[in-house]
């Protein structure tokens, strides 16, 4: 997942840390245990290494692990801890993973009745760069191997841009395929994708799997929420989500949790009861977390669904869903959703208290990248580090009180509505040419889009500021810095803007910051600051 030429929101990935076989931290808090003992840590216990940018792990119902690798290659790990050196499945000629780290073959699910049909379903995006929801088949004579041919599109979905591709499959205990996909880029979804019900980008969507044999090989649940509503497509089950990476069901109870990686500022996790009868809309682009991002056009805070919790981008990066334990090995664990994050893996738990309020507590801080947790058939549960390529199983040890760390209890939404006035994002921006050189000037292409309530006149400057190895403050000149004088557009609208740089010779982040010095004060403007971007330039 590695980018250097083309614009994401934060790139979480370069942050480079590395585990160790075991990682371990001791923590306490009070929870939800079976053995009402809820002072434990977490460890990592190595099962297997040698993987290529995992993204994904599941299990086939036996004691097999199966670990996505980006490039198109699924492995397993056998219940020894054996990998197979032969792929269960390899589509390196038709996935495409090479342009941008957010491509690649990004989900797994096997189906519910894999043992009888062998049929098993994945996410990847293309050689250009578009999304396909396929339906493999396990080989007649080896069950530790795939047929490739097999493949039967199920959804295709044109991707506008590179990122926020989503890729997360999975099966809920009423038997349909949910699928959760981002809204498909660029930063701050400039065309407010989420929100759009005729879209199937920025949703979660619900297809029944098991009735369609002829193409596309699915048929729409009666009961999803939007059959027959005009103008809404009827896949979609829940909207709102800006990259939801991932989500999973409580294999006991029913209930769904997703894990959505923010803007600039929050990252969250969402549920939703078992029973629900779906449509509810989980926020983005309103809603970042729980704080107002961008109300232009939306309705009521009433009308949206806020995250089970919430966490500020400092110290993390990029949410990445887990799973509620329900294995036996660690009872202390029982009842908790366990997920991470991906640029300083931090491990928490979140679990609903007596009180019904929601409550997270971090239980390791590893210093690892992970990339993906995954459920064995028993239930235990196991994660993967995206640059070591290893997978490592969780284990819980309850130790006796060493004294709290902080609960994060999640904060009640309180809404702030954006003040009138041009509110200014970056929607796009390249660098040209893609490779570097010491020395050699390159160009900066920025899009800038006003998506806020009134248009930029003459008379409104506005600004694009670059600062080079430099965390920018508002107004204050960088590195780099130029300031622009544009032509009236309003709101929706954009203009494009260029500059040039030259950098020295190393590794360089670049952040760049857009604003109004006008009509909206900077504290209110906070989703105008975009970067780390990571920019090698070659000697």
């Amino acid at each position: 997942m590695l980018h250097t030429s083309r614009f994401s929101r934060k790139l979480p990935w370069f942050f480079g840390l590395v585990a160790a076989a075991t990682l371990t931290i001791a923590l306490a808090s009070p929870g939800s245990g079976s053995t009402g003992n809820d002072f434990f840590w977490i460890t990592l216990d190595q099962v297997a290494s040698g993987f290529n940018e995992p993204t994904t792990i599941a299990n086939a119902g036996d004691g097999r692990l199966f670990v996505v690798e980006r490039a198109g290659v699924i492995r397993i790990i056998q219940s020894n801890g054996q990998v197979l050196p032969t792929p269960f499945l390899d589509i390196r000629d038709r996935v495409g993973s090479t342009t941008f780290w957010e491509q690649g073959l990004l989900g797994l699910a096997f189906h519910p009745d894999y043992a009888g049909n062998g049929f098993f379903f994945v996410n990847y995006t293309d050689l250009v760069g578009d999304s396909h929801i396929a339906r493999f088949q396990v080989s007649a004579g080896n069950p530790d191997v795939a047929d490739p041919a097999s493949e039967a599109l199920v959804l295709f979905i044109e991707q506008p841009t590179v990122i926020h591709n989503g890729g997360s499959l999975a099966f809920g205990l009423d038997g349909y395929l949910y699928a959760g996909l981002g809204d498909g880029g660029w930063l701050s979804d400039p065309f407010n994708r989420a929100q759009n019900p005729a879209e199937l980008l920025g949703k979660v969507l619900r297809l029944d799997v098991s009735t369609g044999s002829t193409p596309p090989y699915y048929t729409i649940p009666p009961d999803n929420p939007f059959v027959g509503v005009p103008g809404a497509a009827e896949e979609i089950w829940a909207l709102g989500f800006r990259n939801p990476w991932r989500l999973s069901f409580d294999r006991l109870t029913g209930d769904l949790f997703i894990g959505d990686v923010g803007n600039f500022a929050y990252e969250e996790v969402d549920f939703e009861p078992a029973g629900d009868p779906g449509g509810r809309n989980y926020g983005w682009r309103c809603y970042e977390g729980n704080a107002a991002f961008n109300l232009y056009g939306c309705g009521p805070a009433s009308q949206y669904t806020f995250p089970a919790h919430a966490y500020a981008q400092e110290p993390g990066c990029a949410a990445i869903g887990g799973f509620v334990y329900r294995g036996s090995q660690f009872p202390v664990m029982a009842g908790y959703y366990i997920f991470g994050d991906f640029c300083h893996g931090q491990l928490w738990s979140l679990y609903r208290n007596v009180n019904g309020a929601w409550q997270a507590n971090l239980r390791g801080n590893t210093g690892a990248n992970i990339s993906a947790f995954g459920e064995g058939a028993n239930g235990e549960l196991y994660a993967a580090t995206y640059f070591r390529g290893i997978v490592y199983q969780l284990q819980a040890e309850p130790v006796a009180a060493l004294g709290f760390m902080p609960m994060l209890e999640v904060a009640a939404p309180t809404p702030t509505p954006v003040p009138p006035g041009p509110d200014l994002v970056v929607a796009d921006l390249t660098l040209v040419p893609a490779v570097l050189a010491a020395g050699e000037p390159v160009i900066v292409y920025v899009t800038v889009l006003n998506q806020g309530n009134q248009p930029v006149t003459p008379g409104n400057n506005f600004f694009v500021d670059f600062y080079v190895d430099t965390v920018p403050a508002p107004y204050a000149p960088g590195d780099l810095y130029w300031g622009a004088q544009g032509a009236a557009f309003g709101p929706g609208q954009s203009q494009p803007f260029n500059g040039d740089i030259v950098l020295s010779a190393g590794f360089h982040n670049l952040y760049v910051q857009v604003d109004t010095d006008q009509s909206v004060p900077e504290a209110v403007e906070t989703n105008n600051i975009y970067g780390p971007i990571p920019i090698t330039v070659e000697p």
